[in-house]
């Protein structure tokens, strides 16, 4: 093979495993987006149902003091 065939296929090689390594970075990028995402979400749902129980217990006062 000319060298200019091996100088192709080593580029190649080099860009592949480049574009390997960006789409393994992206993938964890996103993975840990979404991770901090759904535990925000969590957190809003704990803090929402925390927000409801002081309204239950408001209202359960409020009923009372008539």
């Amino acid at each position: 093979m000319p060298t200019s065939v091996w100088k192709g296929q080593i580029i190649a090689s080099g860009v592949n495993g480049f574009n390997e390594w960006k789409s393994k970075s992206i993938a964890k990028q996103l993975d840990q987006i979404v991770k901090e995402k759904l535990q925000n979400q969590q957190q809003q749902d704990v803090n929402f149902e925390n927000a409801l129980k002081h309204m239950i217990k408001m209202r359960q006062f409020l009923s009372k003091a008539k």
